[in-house]
């Protein structure tokens, strides 16, 4: 039995992935990003990623974020995240936090 599995269901056992979990105080707004790497059909791979917003009345749970982000990408709720180094950084996810989904007033 893989026990690494059973610790952490949430992790990926055969792509590379990322969470990272956004506080800001000033826009009273909670979010986690969430980063997968996916080998393009030319053999590439390519960082693609999707979010999920709290919503101000509700308590913040990482738990419920990495979840909520993580099915959402699986349910072609994604973007393609274009990034400076290697693997994803906080900044990165700011970006896309930013950039696609809180311009577009998407709170799930």
């Amino acid at each position: 039995m893989n026990t690494k599995r059973k610790e952490h269901p949430h992790k990926s056992t055969t792509n590379r992935e990322a969470f990272f979990h956004i506080r800001d105080e000033n826009d009273c707004m909670f979010a986690t990003v969430f980063f997968r790497e996916e080998q393009k059909t030319d053999g590439t791979k390519q960082w693609e990623a999707s979010a999920s917003l709290c919503h101000e009345n509700d308590q913040f749970s990482r738990e419920v974020g990495r979840n909520v982000a993580r099915r959402k990408y699986f349910q072609g709720d994604r973007v393609d995240a274009v990034l400076d180094g290697a693997v994803p950084t906080y900044e990165d996810a700011e970006i896309v936090l930013y950039a696609h989904y809180v311009d577009l007033g998407t709170v799930h």
